[in-house]
């Protein structure tokens, strides 16, 4: 299991940003940090997955992962 942490700057004592992540994968596996900006997309837009299509949401929100 992974556990992913962040503390915002209201509650550290400089008021920086921390993100931690653990992960129990093997060590050696890389563990690359992504953003992903927010979108818009059209109706009746597909999303390719692994092994499945979904219709895809009008309206994605930013995630960092």
């Amino acid at each position: 299991m992974c556990d992913t942490l962040i503390a915002l700057a209201d509650v550290t004592l400089d008021g920086s940003v921390t993100f931690a992540k653990n992960n129990d994968r093997p060590a050696g596996e890389g563990q690359t940090v992504q953003v992903f900006k927010a979108s818009r997309y059209e109706a009746g837009a597909v999303l390719s997955c692994t092994y499945i299509e979904i219709p895809q949401v009008s309206k994605t929100l930013p995630v960092f992962l």
